[in-house]
């Protein structure tokens, strides 16, 4: 019984964390938006805001990359693309937290509650997958992410997944 009281506890102070965090987040975004009027602006900001988040959440990151190229300061080289599973919303945070990155998502997240807004401030790419001819508009936009040094983060099968299989790629 206490086992459940002290995890419900935890549950709710977890959630109100991150509710607080998210707060801290907009104002941060409105006291200091000149800075975020950069690409690198918006995906510094984003990398702080998930690893706070992280944080808040009780989670820990651990990473085994030897084929990936990784800068001293412990983030992923500069520029290119990462292209990955969905397997949860965690995925987004712990990726973010990682190394200032765009991330590349359905044009429906846009107009989410709360997390539509966050993506839009962080500088995420939005893809309308319902049009094809969308795609080269988003490229160009992906070209200009990279060549700012910025990592750009696309998960291919347009979902979240078990990750037990590989779902076909979205073509858009």
């Amino acid at each position: 019984m206490a086992k459940r009281v002290i995890a419900r506890v935890r549950a709710v102070a977890r959630l109100t964390g991150f509710g607080l965090l998210l707060a801290w987040a907009a104002l941060e975004w409105c006291l200091c938006h000149e800075n975020r009027r950069t690409i690198n602006g918006r995906a510094r900001w984003l990398q702080a805001i998930c690893r706070r988040g992280l944080r808040v959440l009780g989670v820990s990151v651990t990473s085994d990359m030897p084929k990936v190229k990784r800068l001293q300061s412990g983030g992923l080289e500069t520029g290119g693309m990462i292209i990955c599973n969905h397997l949860g919303y965690l995925d987004i945070l712990v990726l973010g937290a990682s190394s200032p990155m765009i991330f590349v998502a359905k044009r429906e997240v846009g107009g989410w509650p709360v997390f539509g807004w966050f993506a839009r401030m962080g500088g995420t790419l939005f893809v309308d997958r319902s049009r094809r001819g969308d795609v080269a508009r988003v490229a160009g936009e992906i070209e200009e992410v990279v060549s700012a040094g910025v990592c750009v983060v696309v998960f291919a099968e347009g979902t979240s997944s078990d990750g037990r299989e590989v779902l076909p790629f979205r073509p858009a």
